[in-house]
């Protein structure tokens, strides 16, 4: 039984729950401007631990955030 939402609409479904995860885990991808790892970009090759030897901190209506 799913909670928190109409039946089929998502919320509090595992289903929901997975597809909030992609999503906030792509947003905080593309605002890293460095390559590293797995998580390659052509745009940014290098690594840039300067500003990004971090973890990414995510909070409902705030944009993510990156602390050591």
């Amino acid at each position: 039984m799913e909670s928190g939402g109409a039946p089929g609409s998502g919320a509090g479904s595992e289903a929901g729950t997975l597809r909030r995860t992609v999503l906030l885990r792509g947003e905080c991808a593309l605002r890293r401007a460095e390559s590293r790892g797995a998580h390659y970009r052509t745009d940014f090759p290098a690594k840039d631990n300067a500003n990004f030897r971090a973890h990414s901190v995510v909070r409902k209506g705030h944009p993510p955030q990156y602390r050591p």
